[in-house]
């Protein structure tokens, strides 16, 4: 039987949600083997279904070491912590504490992880560019890209060829840098009789109100605010414009081809990844993506439907949809 499973997270309009939805696959892989789990969080959006009704400790606005206290007290087995914001002292304390901790990470962010167990879902790393300790597992590469259920059960055959080119825009859950807006910008120019857009907002994505006035007017353009059947949306689209964050290894999974942006430095690994792979294109540095560059991109795209096929077998082959269970099983076989 699965130890009792305590998750560090958080998830706003700063710092998104992709922290908790990951954890989140991992909850679910933990629960499927029967173990427990509790979310202890500080700062946590107003709309994530994924975490409704699970067992979740909400810290509200506590110091260090009531936080330390409280996320020590939650369970009695592993520790997982996901956040940049975690800071080397606060990983310590947890490893002192003589509980097996897993730190989730997508750089090398810390000259030194005190850890039991590193994963690094992002291509290109291996042991030697971590510092931990020497019995530390690390789980490192795609094939560690926790995929939530939902998303595992969306796969499907791809439906025959519509009209109109489906294409999907996310930028994840909190869009910081507004980049949905410039990426709209660039959908405003496709004819809209030969393209279909649908316009994920996430739950901390705060405008809401200013993307759905750029649309306005336009049939075929959908504003979409943190829709519960995103998996199922992602796996019907043609060719989806997305933030190079762990939202590419789903869409990935479902062999949707994907046109990537990077929103932040450590995203990066990941849109030269999925390029490298085949499975998608990197249009580089989302503040900097000029409307015509964009639309001129994905008309080409949408041209090649050979193509498109060749990207969407390589995202298949890229992620297989088993990390959560990968790592649910290197955590129960680790000696901790």
């Amino acid at each position: 039987m699965p130890d009792h499973l305590t998750i560090r997270a958080d998830g706003d309009a700063e710092i998104g949600v992709g922290h908790l939805v990951r954890c989140y696959a991992l909850a679910q892989a933990w629960k499927r083997r029967g173990g427990r789990v509790t979310l202890v969080t500080k700062r946590f959006p107003d709309r994530l279904p994924e975490w409704d009704g699970q067992e979740r400790i909400e810290l509200g606005n506590v110091v260090a070491e009531a936080d330390l206290g409280t996320t020590l007290a939650a369970g009695d087995g592993w520790v997982v912590v996901d956040g940049y914001h975690f800071d080397k002292t606060y990983l310590c304390a947890i490893h002192a504490a003589g509980r097996p901790l897993l730190v989730i990470d997508d750089t090398i962010r810390l000259d030194y992880y005190p850890v039991t167990a590193l994963l690094n879902p992002s291509p290109g790393f291996s042991k030697a560019d971590f510092v931990c300790p020497p019995n530390a597992a690390t789980l490192l590469g795609p094939n560690y890209a926790m995929l939530r259920g939902e998303v595992l059960q969306a796969r499907t055959p791809q439906e025959n060829p519509s009209e109109q080119t489906r294409i999907l825009v996310t930028m994840g859950g909190s869009d910081p840098r507004c980049l949905t807006r410039i990426v709209l910008e660039g959908i405003l120019l496709l004819d809209p009789q030969e393209f279909k857009t649908q316009v994920i907002l996430g739950p901390s994505n705060p405008s809401h109100r200013e993307i759905s006035s750029l649309a306005e007017g336009r049939d075929d353009i959908e504003i979409l605010l943190s829709p519960a059947d995103f998996p199922h949306l992602a796996s019907r689209a043609d060719i989806a414009i997305t933030a190079a964050g762990s939202t590419c290894w789903e869409l990935a999974y479902l062999g949707t081809p994907s046109l990537t942006v990077t929103a932040a430095d450590n995203q990066r690994p990941i849109a030269s990844a999925v390029d490298r792979a085949g499975a998608g294109e990197s249009l580089g540095d989302g503040s900097l993506l000029a409307p015509r560059e964009l639309s001129d991109r994905v008309v080409r795209l949408a041209a090649n439907p050979d193509r498109l096929a060749r990207m969407g077998s390589a995202g298949q082959r890229l992620v297989d949809g088993s990390g959560a269970e990968r790592v649910v099983s290197r955590l129960q076989e680790h000696p901790s």
